[in-house]
């Protein structure tokens, strides 16, 4: 097997885990963190199974073959930036990032690369310096014509190719429209929203608003509602990433979710009530 070598922008709990993703298929990876830390020692725990892993940090004269951006949404362009160095017109790039938006400011950013689009429906976080890996989930990745590049090689099989990567992003956006605004307002757990009396009418009201926008731009998307449901029971014991954001006082991406839908439902001339009340309630806890 062709061993690959994949820079990953971004050392969060989502970018570490995918480098331990990486290893137990015998491929390599780079983390790159604003720090430029030059090794990274990690203790991954599993439920009861714990796995030690260590990775290079950035190296300046290492060019990228593959790039995985693992970034917050609203620091993908200007990360990818802070090491377009490393990038030829060959790399490989990928973005992982949640929300929506981004990817088209990337690909009019490098439109000569292999830009691909992904999601990732792993969870995982930080606790007392150990990754937890609290779900698994599967790394769909794709091109936005649907259509595989002759220059993508085979790819980990912790990936898998989606002929249809752009309806995945809007499921994921609907999970994350859903889930990552409550688990803030609420300070809990995926898990802990099943037990909330209101969560269900909140995410149906939310996922109506996501299937319409998506609608009107040209996607047809399945009963968003079930999605949600069947991810906080796969990911209950998981912290949601803009939770784990508030948590630790860093800026929020809910400009590329809930703010996506909010700004697209402007333009195309539909309410979104859901989805604003979201954003206003996160704004006001972080004002406090």
């Amino acid at each position: 097997m062709h061993i690959l070598v994949f820079h990953i922008l971004g050392a969060g709990a989502i970018g570490t885990l995918l480098a331990t993703l990486l290893a137990d298929n015998t491929h390599q990876a780079i983390l790159i963190d604003r720090a430029r830390t030059p090794k990274f020692d990690v203790t991954r725990n599993r439920h009861d199974t714990v796995a030690h892993y260590r990775f290079k940090g950035l190296d300046e004269n290492r060019p990228a073959s593959h790039l995985l951006l693992c970034t917050k949404a609203q620091h993908v362009i200007t990360a990818t930036r802070s090491i377009e160095h490393l990038i030829s017109s060959d790399t490989i790039i990928i973005d992982l990032a949640n929300g929506m938006g981004h990817q088209q400011e990337l690909s009019t950013t490098y439109p000569h690369n292999p830009v691909l689009y992904g999601s990732v429906s792993h969870g995982a976080y930080w606790a007392n310096g150990k990754l937890i890996y609290a779900g698994e989930g599967e790394i769909h990745i794709g091109h936005p014509n649907g259509q595989r590049p002759e220059s993508i090689p085979t790819l980990p099989n912790c990936f898998l190719w989606s002929e249809n990567i752009i309806t995945k992003l809007w499921l994921k956006l609907a999970v994350n429209c859903a889930i990552n605004p409550l688990t803030v307002i609420n300070n809990c757990k995926n898990g802990e929203l099943l037990s909330y009396s209101d969560t269900q009418t909140i995410v149906d009201s939310i996922c109506s608003e996501v299937e319409q926008i998506a609608l009107r731009q040209g996607i047809s998307l399945p009963d968003t509602r079930q999605v949600v449901h069947q991810v906080l029971k796969n990911t209950a014991d998981n912290s949601s990433s803009t939770r784990q954001d508030y948590l630790n006082g860093k800026s929020l991406e809910l400009e590329y979710i809930n703010g996506y839908i909010v700004t697209e439902g402007t333009r195309l001339g539909v309410a979104t009530p859901a989805n604003r009340q979201m954003l206003t309630a996160v704004s006001k806890l972080i004002q406090k």
